[in-house]
């Protein structure tokens, strides 16, 4: 007998034997199918179907159980396995049989999903395959729905989502053409649209346009263009009783449309664009925070520089209607042109009394007079916060001006204001004299920032007691505004930006 097989231990050699016997052992594909399913249910999309090519039995595994609710299918084609060769004929036809095999098989007794994105770079796919995929997603309920596809037009889309009772968001791009068809469209239960990259063509007598097509969202509170592109479309009319968010960002480049806004519930407006032909609004009754950076528009800045335009390319008196019909806001966020453009106005200054945070771009010799200005309109202001400091070569004879304009204290610097934040602090002498205009503040610096409260002053403000980080829950903060001013679809079922 062998000495040294009597010397290890019984327990031990019957590990070593049952780990040589399993090492040939499948355990994995020893599994039942549902457990199997509810694994790859939790791998990242692209790798869920990587595990198709493993074998036969693997083939139709994904997801055979899904999440529990609720349910979100993410279909990009531009996560496949090999990105490189993202042009492939083969890998295209991949992509659509995993989806065709998802909504006859996998999904095909689910009740109903929660999201469904669907993303597709190639465009190797038939119109009227994506429009099934479509059609499969609104048979099983779906309430977020986000298309990134290419399509020739919207026409057939919007045929299929009329009268969807359970879509509560809608999310379109990859620059095809948006036609609303000539029917009475209605989604009852939508409130968040957000349309990027999209050509808005104005109806005709065979068509409707985008203002049909908002009107017939009477639940909608988020509405979001981004990079559109408004042909031959007089005005831009948004009637929305019950809209809260609206955010319109590089789409009037291109157009000479107006703007009427009927939204008396709107609580956050951002506003990045050309200036509209003209705008009218309806009264606000809610508004919170208003960002606005008007800038020229293409058209604008080809006048300018051709016919030599003794006028600031930008509209002026535009700038001044969209602040007016703001003024009753909480918060509100000027950029660098929007200020030029305000100080040139031959419009007076509203009141803003219910104005209590105000942030500014890029200050110039302008800038400074309408600083002044707007210290005087806002007679509650509490936070006032410089975003981008000032031009160099202009903040000696603007700081000149603008103390000439302050021979007495505007009423919230004696009283309300409490944060003087400088987002960039170059510590010239104005900087320094600019938070020294009421009274000796006690300050502090703080991730680049250098932001002053006034000691005593306000609500809650004890003599020499310092401010709370910025964004901490004390002053405005960084995120103060632009926290209100996200974006409303940044998160599926929720009232963002509110």
């Amino acid at each position: 007998m062998n000495p040294s097989m009597d010397s290890v231990n019984p327990i031990e050699k019957k590990l070593n034997n049952d780990c040589s016997s399993s090492s040939s052992i499948d355990l994995i594909s020893s599994m039942p199918d549902s457990i199997l399913g509810k694994i790859i249910s939790y791998l990242p999309t692209k790798d869920a179907v990587a595990t198709s090519i493993l074998s036969k039995r693997w083939k139709n595994l994904f997801p055979i159980e899904v999440h529990p609710n609720p349910i979100n299918v993410v279909l990009d084609d531009s996560k496949l396995l090999h990105p490189t060769q993202y042009r492939s004929n083969a890998l295209a036809k991949t992509f659509v049989r995993f989806v065709n095999r998802l909504f006859k098989t996998t999904l095909r007794d689910v009740s109903s999903v929660n999201e469904l994105v669907l993303k597709c770079c190639h465009k190797r796919y038939d119109e009227s395959r994506i429009l099934s995929w479509v059609s499969s997603a609104l048979r099983l309920k779906v309430r977020h729905l986000v298309l990134d596809v290419s399509l020739y037009h919207s026409k057939t889309l919007l045929h299929q989502l009329d009268g969807c009772t359970t879509l509560l968001s809608l999310e379109l791009g990859k620059e095809f053409g948006f036609y609303l068809p000539n029917i009475n469209f209605t989604l009852p239960n939508l409130q968040s649209i957000h349309l990027r990259n999209l050509i808005i063509f104005n109806g005709d007598e065979d068509e409707k346009s985008i203002n049909e097509f908002i009107a017939g969202c009477p639940k909608l509170e988020n509405l979001w263009f981004t990079s559109c592109t408004f042909r031959l479309l007089g005005v831009l009319h948004i009637h929305s009783p019950l809209l809260k968010n609206l955010r319109i960002d590089n789409s009037l480049n291109e157009c000479k449309c107006g703007l009427l806004l009927d939204a008396p519930n709107l609580e956050v407006l951002s506003y990045c664009d050309c200036s509209a032909r003209n705008f009218k609004f309806s009264s606000f009754k809610s508004l919170f925070a208003v960002h606005i950076d008007v800038r020229p528009s293409e058209i604008q800045l080809n006048e300018y520089y051709m016919f030599h335009v003794q006028e600031a390319p930008c509209s002026e008196d535009g700038v001044a209607q969209l602040v007016t019909a703001c003024s009753s806001t909480t918060k509100l966020s000027l950029a660098a042109s929007s200020i030029e453009a305000l100080q040139r106005s031959s419009l007076q200054l509203p009141l803003f009394q219910n104005l209590t945070c105000l942030s500014l771009g890029c200050l110039g010799f302008p800038g400074w007079i309408l600083l002044a200005r707007l210290l005087w309109s806002a007679p509650n202001l509490e936070s006032l916060v410089f975003e981008e400091g000032f031009i160099l070569n202009e903040h000696e004879s603007g700081y000149a001006k603008f103390m000439s304009l302050m021979k007495n204290i505007p009423f919230c610097l004696e009283l309300h204001v409490e944060n003087i934040e400088f987002w960039v602090f170059k510590g010239e002498e104005e900087e320094i004299n600019l938070i020294e205009v009421s009274q000796r503040p006690v300050g502090f610096s703080l991730e680049g920032h250098l932001q002053w409260r006034w000691p005593g002053w306000g609500r809650g403000g004890a003599a020499g007691k310092e401010s709370s980080p910025v964004g901490a829950g004390g002053g405005a903060g960084r995120n103060g505004l632009g926290g209100a001013l996200r974006p409303a679809l940044g998160s599926r079922g929720e009232e963002d930006g509110k």
